[in-house]
This record gives structure tokens, sequence and C-alpha cells, in this order.
């Protein structure tokens, strides 16, 4: 048993990574995928996790040494993960929310917590039960939490490798829990026949034979293989996922899904017309050319003979055959997830088909920002035609700088156009400033702009002053000029949208707000839309972040400050948390910094798939080689508590140091610099993080087993704690202080944060 207990501990890490991000997949496509769901689901996540750790630690005296109960928690493991998929399918249909139906915040806050609760207990269960069987078979009290955290970090490494470059291309979501279940249930058999042999002297007695039957475990565990053999490899599970699919989508006729490395696709059928999903908001319906029209012709209209056309973003759904019409010679249309295009052509009409296959049409499956950061092409109009910026990733699209990129890759007199969500009669306090961050950013770069309104404003810009008309007699006479016919946009329609009055209305609206620029690294826009979409469900929920929004930064500095002081001033009685407390500052910066770090990957270089997996693998990957060089030479260390308040401090060094390595990237041009940043500097960056944190656990929790002396109390008080602290930092900075306070502030927040603890231990250093 002792030879082969690291392949349990391992597979705890394992099974929790793939079940997590499975979930977090299924919960994206049923709730609204913004930052604050996201944020939801993980703070859920890492709450129950963190509470199941601390209970066993609590409990773990009257656990004694019956070890049977470790393989019992991977049975229970195996069950859990196909009952929670099955759950999160269910919920509209146990809801009453219609597809495509918004499901409010507080139902996703009770729902998202309801649904991870047994999972996540069990997982938090399982790390500090492994920190016990870890020291009870190796009589090593000191070094097993440090060993349990590295084997369950190196279990992450793999579920996160194995899924970003295996899983998620060849399989759909219960094909891999049933495999996980499988993993999980014949690690259970042999724990069960180790145990057994290894301790008879603990099953030999007739009362705990009577309480544990270790034969009767072995035999059902057996039975239990079976099913699960017989789920994966037999068609049944085909229908388990087609059958919990269609409660999913209950009230619409489900035609077909498919799962992306992006997300999840689906399409429906009503009457003629085709609607397709991705990860349950709608792209476009086939049919409806009322949209597609707008999306062209107004900014075609704006260019004298436009000849090469960029399309970032949606173009099927009658996009590209409107362009066609008229005398194009070039269409670069950027499309980052192949499927969606393999997915949709056997749907589309005859000629959306055709448009697809024009030899003027040129697909490139690449990231939009990516494109433009590359590219030596040159263009008259380009449209982009994404969601709002309710994400980080896709506020990239609405920036300053993003458009300052823009303008190097138009021609002369070059149009863009986009539209983001607004209302043409009234503009709310949030929807003003929502629509006129954006506006603001435009208007820096580019001098002439139109403001089409409506339930969607359109955007159209151009470098060159008095350009653009919103006259509809010339607009209307142009298109009559180019032989275009159209269903709806003619002289009368383009008079009703170019309506003088409203047009003005929300020019003056836009103007009268107060001036903030959606940045790369401030990305403000995103915030109010996380707003907007709260506020359809609660005046309270509006109110609560228009009060965090009006809190300054040097109020908030101020309360951190005087947290530090405080804890200082009373450090005789909290020098027994300073330990603890280091651990938790650490979670919120391990959190924060892998958020940042991708953030900014994905802002200096566009959204590349497996670059994003290699940045989140060399993350855990840091923690692996952090905590297992601590376990190694931590006998060797006389002064641990001095070593640890060292480490605090590089921590604080790291996160003053950060933003500054951003900015410098962010100017520069140099070919061999942007090649040697983005495949080794961010990399390199993202392993220093995790090897900082990762050699804080085990140190940490060796000071505090001076206090304490039970390892499963430590372990699962640390590890509920190291949770907890990014479960605060998940929510925290990614949806409030980023994009209020920039990516800089959010750096300093962190060392600021971490600067608490560094204080109380230095201040406590001669008490522990």
């Amino acid at each position: 048993m002792r030879r082969y207990l690291f392949l349990p501990l391992i597979l705890i890490g394992l099974t929790a990574i793939l079940g997590q991000v499975v979930l977090i997949r299924e919960l994206t496509s049923i709730f609204y995928g913004n930052e604050l769901s996201l944020g939801i689901i993980f703070a859920s996540w890492m709450i129950w996790m963190a509470v199941g750790s601390w209970l066993v630690g609590r409990f773990s005296d009257y656990i004694g040494e019956n070890t049977l109960i470790f393989p019992l928690t991977f049975c229970l493991a195996a069950f859990l993960l196909p009952f929670e998929i099955t759950l999160v399918r269910l919920l509209r249909y146990i809801l009453d929310v219609a597809a495509g139906e918004l499901i409010s915040f507080t139902t996703i806050i009770y729902s998202t917590f309801l649904i991870l609760a047994p999972y996540c207990l069990l997982a938090g269960f399982q790390f500090s039960l492994g920190c016990k069987i870890h020291s009870f078979y190796f009589k090593n009290a000191p070094q097993a939490i440090g060993k349990v955290y590295v084997y369950d970090a190196i279990g992450d490494v793999i579920g996160g490798l194995v899924f970003s470059y295996i899983l998620v291309y060849l399989f759909r979501s219960f094909e891999i829990v049933f495999s996980i279940s499988l993993l999980n249930l014949i690690c259970a058999l042999f724990l069960v026949i180790f145990i057994i042999r290894d301790t008879p002297h603990l099953y030999s007695a007739t009362i705990v034979r009577r309480r544990f039957y270790p034969e009767i475990l072995v035999f059902v565990i057996v039975l239990l293989i079976i099913l699960n053999l017989s789920l994966l490899f037999t068609p049944f599970k085909d229908e388990i996922e087609n059958k919990t699919l269609r409660y999913e989508w209950r009230g619409l006729s489900l035609v077909e899904t498919t799962d992306s490395i992006y997300g999840k696709l689906a399409v429906v059928k009503q009457d003629n017309h085709y609607s397709f999903f991705n990860n349950g908001l709608l792209m476009f319906t086939t049919g409806v050319e009322i949209e597609a029209e707008e999306i062209v012709h107004f900014p075609m209209l704006e260019h004298p003979e436009p000849k090469r056309i960029l399309i970032i973003g949606g173009a099927l759904g009658g996009v590209l055959n409107q362009l066609l019409k008229y005398n194009i010679e070039e269409i670069y249309y950027l499309e980052l997830d192949p499927k969606i295009i393999d997915f949709s052509k056997r749907y589309l009409p005859p000629q959306d088909k055709a448009a697809l296959e024009d030899k003027r049409v040129k697909i490139k499956h690449i990231d939009g920002r990516l494109f433009i950061k590359q590219t030596n092409e040159r263009f008259d109009v380009l449209i982009i035609n994404l969601p709002n910026p309710y994400t980080s990733s896709l506020n990239r699209f609405y920036t300053l700088e993003f458009f300052k990129e823009v303008q190097r890759v138009l021609n002369k007199n070059g149009v863009v156009s986009f539209s983001i969500s607004s209302n043409e009669n009234y503009l709310g306090p949030y929807m003003k400033r929502y629509n006129s961050c954006i506006y603001q950013s435009l208007k820096k770069v580019f001098k002439d702009i139109i403001l089409i309104p409506g339930e969607k404003l359109t955007f159209i810009a151009c470098q060159e002053s008095n350009f653009l008309t919103s006259n509809p007699e010339i607009l209307s006479k142009r298109l009559k000029e180019r032989g275009i016919r159209t269903k709806f946009i003619n002289r009368y329609y383009l008079s009703d949208r170019l309506y003088p009055e409203r047009m003005q209305f929300i020019l003056d609206q836009l103007k009268s707000a107060e001036v903030l620029l959606n940045r790369d690294f401030k990305p403000i826009s995103y915030y109010f839309d996380v707003v907007l979409w709260g506020s359809y469900f609660s005046p309270y929920f509006k109110r609560f972040f228009e009060n965090l929004s009006s809190i300054k930064w040097h109020h908030f500095v101020l309360c951190l400050l005087s947290v530090a002081f405080i804890l200082t001033l009373i450090r005789k009685k909290s020098y027994k948390w300073s330990v603890p407390l280091c651990i938790m500052t650490t979670g919120l910066a391990a959190i924060s910094f892998e958020l940042i770090l991708i953030f900014a990957y994905q802002v200096l270089y566009g959204y590349v798939y497996n670059y994003i997996g290699i940045l989140i693998a060399g993350f855990m990957a840091g923690l692996v080689i952090g905590s297992n060089f601590m376990n190694k030479h931590i006998d060797l260390i006389k002064d641990k508590v001095f070593t640890l308040t060292k480490i605090e401090f590089w921590i604080i060094i790291y996160a003053v140091i950060l933003p500054i390595v951003f900015f410098l990237l962010l100017d520069t041009e140099n070919q061999l610099i942007i090649s040697l940043s983005r495949h080794l500097l961010f990399p390199l960056l993202i392993i220093l993080a995790g090897s900082l944190v990762g050699s804080e656990f085990p140190l940490a929790s060796r000071i505090h087993l001076g206090v304490r002396q039970t390892v499963a109390h430590t372990g699962g008080l640390f590890y509920a704690l190291d949770l907890l602290g990014a479960c605060f930092g998940s929510i925290v900075v990614s949806i409030f202080i980023i994009p209020i306070y920039g990516i800089i502030k959010t750096c300093l927040f962190i060392a600021l944060v971490n600067l608490i603890s560094f204080i109380l231990i230095l201040s406590s250093r001669d008490k522990l």
C-alpha cells in the first residue's frame, strides 16, 4: 500500500480538475456566461471544498484507524459526477425556465451552490483524509500535508493537460465523467484489497467485520465497475446524453448538439428556420434577413467603393451572402472556432452555403485580435459582429488599444462598424455609461463617427473628418446605383433608422456621460455589462454594484492599511492566526496571478486555446515544483518562520513587477521580443507564480503543526483557507477590482493584502 499510495492521491486531483472543467462547461451553457456567473461557479466550488476539507480536519479523531472510509470516498465520487451533470441538464426543467430564457441572478447562486455541494464537499474531505492516511502509513506527520499537496497538484496538471489536448476533442460530457468514474472505482477496489492485506489486525475482530464487511464491499465495487463499463461501452451512454439534452432544450425542437474546444453548440428547428446556439446564447437564425442586411449595408454604403472586407465573428446567417452582392475582391472571414462553420453547413440555406464556398471568401480560424496584430493586409471595411463585451475576452474588441490596431489595418477612408446593446428612446444611468465608455474610446481614435440608435446601437467610424453620411437619400441612391436588391433596407427604412432627432438624442446622452475609457488593462465595459444584466432581475443588485463602483481607490488602500495596523497592535492575540492568514492571502494571490496572466496574454497575443491550456498547466506545474522543493529541503531550514516571511516578501515584489512587464510588452513592436515573451516569458512567469505559492503551503503547514499536532486538522484547515482566499480572489478581483481600478491597481491590491500577512508574521516571529 505504501508504494502505491501516491496514485489515489494523484487521482483525487485529476478527478477534481476534470470534474470542475466539465461542470463549468455544462453550467455556462445554462447560465449567461459572463464574469459574474463564472465567479459564482468558481466561488461555490471552492467554498464547498473548503467546508469539506475543514470538516474532516475537525472530526478526524472520530475516524480513527478506519481506513476503509478512504476507498468509499472514491466510490462516492464515481457516482456524484454523473449525478451532478444530470442535475445541470435537468435544471431548466426543474426551474420551469424555457431554453434561451435568462436565469435570474439569485437562481444562479442557489442552484449552483446546491448542485456543486455534494461532490465539492467530498473532494475537500478527500484531501484532508489523504493527509491522515499518508501520515498513518508513513508515520511522518510533519511531511504528510506537503506530500499530499504535491500529489494533488500533479493530478491537477495531468487532468488539465489530458482534457485540453485529448478529451475535449474526442469525448462528450457523459463519456468523460463515466471514464473518470471507472478510474475511481478501480482505485477503490485496489485500495480495499491493499488495506485488508496490509492491516489485517484492523479487520479481523468480529465487531469491526460486522461494521464494514470488507468482502461485501469488494463484491459491490466489482458490480459497480461492471455497470460502469456497460454504460461506457454501449449505446446507453448516448441515450443518457441525448435525453438529458432534450430536457435542457425543452420547448424547442432540438436537432443536434456537439462540443467544441470553445463551448457547446446546438441547433434547434422552428417551422423552416434553424437557430444556432453557442453555450446557450443565440448566434443566428436562418431566414432572418433583416439583421444580416443591417450588419452589412449600414457600413458598406458608407464607403464609396468597398473592395476588401474583413469581418470578425458571425458571418453566417446571411451576412456573407449580403456582402457578396457588392463588387468585392476579397472577404476575410475570421471565425475562431472551426466547428461552428462545419456544424452550421448542414443546416444553412443553399445561398449561404454557396457564399461560404465562394472563391473571394477566405476563412481564417484565428483570434480576430491576433490576426489584426499580425497581418500586413489592408481593408476598406471592417465589420465586428461579436456579442456584447460581457467577458474580459470579448472586451478586447471594444477597447481604445484595439481601435488603434484597427486603424492600422484600414485603408484611407476605411470604415469600421460594430453594435452593442442599447435603447433608442431612453438610456438609464448604467446603460448610458456602458454605451459612452465605448463611444469615448472610439472617439479617441476615429474623427468621424455615426451612431444609429436601436435595441442595438450601431457604431460606424472613419478616420477622415466629414466622410460618413447619415443622409438616407444619399445612402439609398448608392444602394440603387450599385444594383443591390434587399428586402428591408430601402429609402423608407433608412429614413426611420437614421431619424436625425433620435440620432442627436443618443449622441447628446453619450457626450454628457462621465468620460470613462475602456482600456485593455482597465476593462470597465464588462463591469457595466454585468450590472445591466443583474438589473434585469433585481434593483438591489444594481444598487449594490453602484455602491461598489463608487468606492475610491485611496479609501480602499486606507482600509487595508488600517487592518494591517490593527492586527499589529493586537499581535499578542492574533499571532496564532498569522500563519493561517498567510495561507489565505497567498490563495488570493495565486488565483489572482493566474487570472491576470491569462487576461494579459489574451490582450497582448489573442486567444489561442492551446496556449491558454499551457498557461493553466504551467501554473499547476509551478505548484508542484515549489511544494516539492520545499518538502525536500524543509528539514534543513533552521528558521522556518523567517523563510515564510521571505516567500511573502517575494510574492509582494512579484505583484509589483508584473504590471511593469505588461506595459513594456504592450508598447513593443520587435517581433523577436514578442515571440520570446509569448513562448517563453509568459510560461516562465506563470510557473514562477505557481512555485512561490506552492513553496509556502508545506512550510506554513509545518510551522502550524508546532501549535496543533493533528495532521488532518492542519491539512484540512489550511486547504480550506487556501480555497477561501482563492474564492474571494476569483470574485472580487475578476469582477470588481480589474474592471474598475485596472491591472496596475489590482496588482498593488494583491501586494497590499500580502503585506498584511507579511507584517503580522514578522511581528509575531518570536511567538511562533
